[in-house]
């Protein structure tokens, strides 16, 4: 049973599979099931940063911010087993560094929150937790530049 529904896998039909190949099979694919439920942090982030270098051009700025902020704390834990609170605890942590990381610390939450999407679209993980992890995280206060001449002209 899956979220409620029986799933059900066809193994071939009886004399092109004999009982000993389809034990195995059913045992193989019990195998399969069962690590992709306990794929951690790092073995979504890894997939989806393969994806993710693919298709834009700062990979390496996610992976740069992904490696210093969350992989430490995340990487080894099951991603289903993270709770948004705790996500938001370490973006805050990293804030408090400064004012220049809130920039930092937004754009890691709408990567956060891609990198979920890819998970859930390819099944990897099985809902939405980490949507408007953002609004959590205040906005960067616009420097106001002055510039202060002392040589005035009269």
């Amino acid at each position: 049973m899956k979220d409620r529904k029986t799933v059900s896998k066809s193994l071939g039909m009886y004399p092109g599979v004999s009982a000993k190949e389809a034990r195995q099979k059913v045992i193989d694919l019990a195998a399969t099931t069962k690590n992709d439920s306990t794929l951690t942090f790092e073995d979504i982030y890894l997939k989806w940063m393969d994806f993710k270098s693919k298709t834009v051009k700062n990979f390496r700025e996610i992976r740069l911010r992904f490696d210093k902020v969350l992989m430490p704390v995340f990487a080894k834990r099951s991603f289903d087993s993270i709770e948004t609170v705790e996500i938001v605890n370490a973006l805050m942590d990293y804030t408090e560094q400064g004012t220049v990381k809130l920039e930092s610390a937004r754009r890691l939450g709408i990567w956060l929150h891609q990198m979920e999407v890819y998970a859930v679209n390819y099944g990897l993980a099985k809902y939405y937790r980490f949507q408007g992890i953002t609004a959590v995280i205040p906005s960067p206060k616009k420097q106001i530049t002055c510039f202060y001449s002392s040589d005035r002209t009269q």
